[in-house]
């Protein structure tokens, strides 16, 4: 059986595009149309005599699947992820590249699979790369780039939700062993005002902590911090390295973590009294809510100085 001109025209052009991918980008072609056909149209593609061929090579397609080396980047996870290539699977009509276009047979990480959104993304992606191609153009290359950029990003937003997730976890898991706390401090003065800068350096550590909490201005001044305990911890030395020394008072548990939080989700001020005094019944009536009243001295330090 005779392969046309035309068909053999777009074989030799469909094998050299091939080479030219494996050559320029390192990747694999794992084939999927068996070998002695592929053999056989390699060998009828680039002879003279195309009068030989079977019916079964004369009709064959090139299907293969394209194993894409991806980028690593910057970002660790998503690293760990780009050491498993993408598998672009396609099918090459005989009408490829004049008259018609690459067959998207599927696309798929190993890394996204389990999340069907994003592997749904990276199959609409390389339907999308083919689409935008003019038939008549050789579109692999151009293919493959825009497959592998779109795996890479795929591949950093899961990091980026892996990440969140962890980091829930970890918070689930510090609430469940008791490690969140409720915590207020006591310092000497906290003043308002540009002129004070280390108050302005303590409302910006706190503020930037990720903590609930609220910080009571005045003399002496109070601070209240929720979350967990080790982050509380290191809000508060931040702070006496900025200048003002927090004296712990009072450590309360909080078993409902960030569901158990009684102060805004982000660090909020409270204005001081007249004469810069603390405004003691602000504070009271906070503590009363908690179940704190009893402490109210304590945390003002009155009982120090009665010492």
């Amino acid at each position: 059986m005779a392969i046309s001109e035309s068909v053999a025209e777009n074989l030799v052009r469909q094998f050299d595009e091939l080479e030219a991918i494996e050559a320029i980008l390192c990747t694999e072609v794992e084939w999927g149309t068996t070998a002695v056909d592929v053999e056989a149209l390699k060998a009828i593609a680039f002879s003279d005599d195309r009068c030989s061929a079977s019916a079964a090579v004369a009709n064959a397609q090139l299907d293969f699947t394209l194993l894409l080396p991806i980028d690593e980047g910057s970002d660790a996870a998503a690293s760990a992820a780009a050491s498993k290539p993408c598998r672009l699977r396609l099918m090459l009509p005989s009408g490829y590249p004049k008259e018609s276009v690459p067959a998207v047979m599927g696309c798929e990480h190993p890394f996204l699979s389990r999340n069907k959104e994003l592997a749904d993304q990276l199959v609409a992606a390389a339907q999308a790369a083919v689409a935008a191609e003019p038939v008549g153009n050789e579109m692999l290359l151009t293919v493959v780039q825009e497959v592998s950029e779109v795996t890479k990003t795929l591949l950093q937003q899961e990091a980026s939700g892996q990440r969140e997730m962890a980091a829930m976890a970890a918070k689930v898991a510090a609430a469940q062993d008791g490690s969140w706390r409720r915590m207020f401090y006591w310092c000497d003065h906290l003043l308002q005002g540009k002129q004070h800068k280390k108050e302005k350096e303590l409302m910006t550590i706190l503020q930037g902590s990720g903590l609930a909490g609220t910080v009571w201005f005045g003399r002496p001044g109070i601070v209240a911090l929720e979350g967990p305990q080790d982050e509380v911890e290191a809000a508060a030395h931040a702070c006496g390295r900025a200048g003002k020394q927090l004296k712990v008072k009072n450590n309360q548990a909080m078993p409902g973590a960030a569901f158990a939080r009684h102060f805004p989700a982000r660090v909020s001020a409270m204005p001081a009294a007249k004469a810069d005094s603390l405004d003691i019944d602000a504070v009271r009536q906070t503590l009363e809510k908690l179940g704190l009243e009893r402490e109210l001295k304590h945390i003002l330090g009155l009982e120090d100085l009665a010492e």
